[in-house]
């Protein structure tokens, strides 16, 4: 019985454009040479031009600069702002409708999952928070009782109409397991 031979591998230049080709006898640089040329005139003229500009030149474009004293920065203050306030960052994917009221605390974190038509006489909107119902029902009780909003317990699986003043709004969870469902009527 012959033992099967085994040959040496080939040595393979792995800087070579094809592999398993025989080794360059120009080397990486010289095989390359017009393009490495051209790269190596075009570096030396961007050196070239940055270095023939003067130092300072660039300020001189018609502007005039003047130091302020400190006190100005003391006598500015955010509270005397008459800008109005932006409304309070929620944490919220989607968009509230125009008309949804400022003073029903939205659940968060939450997404916006169902809106009417915008022809639909209906005003409401669902959100999907991901905690359990009763986290959700306990929060959202908490918020709407410190905004001035009265109504029962949530935690029933039903609908409950939350009041203030003569405005109401219907509130409705959905347990989906590790999410909560949140319809809002307004």
């Amino acid at each position: 019985m012959s033992k099967p031979s085994h040959s040496a591998p080939k040595p393979v230049d792995l800087r070579s454009p094809r592999l398993g080709s025989p080794p360059s006898q120009s080397g990486p640089i010289l095989g390359r040479a017009p393009s490495v040329a051209a790269g190596a005139l075009s570096l030396s003229l961007l050196i070239l031009a940055c270095s023939a500009a003067e130092p300072g030149a660039e300020e001189d474009d018609g502007f005039d600069t003047k130091d302020v004293s400190s006190d100005v920065d003391s006598r500015i203050r955010p509270e005397d702002d008459a800008r109005p306030s932006p409304r309070e960052v929620i944490s919220l994917v989607g968009m509230l409708p125009s008309d949804f009221p400022d003073d029903v605390w939205v659940y968060e974190p939450s997404s916006i999952v169902d809106l009417p038509a915008a022809a639909s006489e209906e005003r409401y909107i669902v959100f999907k928070a991901r905690e359990t119902l009763p986290i959700v029902a306990a929060k959202l009780e908490a918020k709407l009782a410190a905004d001035g909003w009265s109504g029962s317990s949530l935690d029933g699986g039903q609908p409950v109409i939350f009041r203030k003043g003569d405005r109401r709004v219907v509130v409705g969870l959905v347990d989906r397991r590790e999410e909560t469902s949140i319809r809002v009527e307004y």
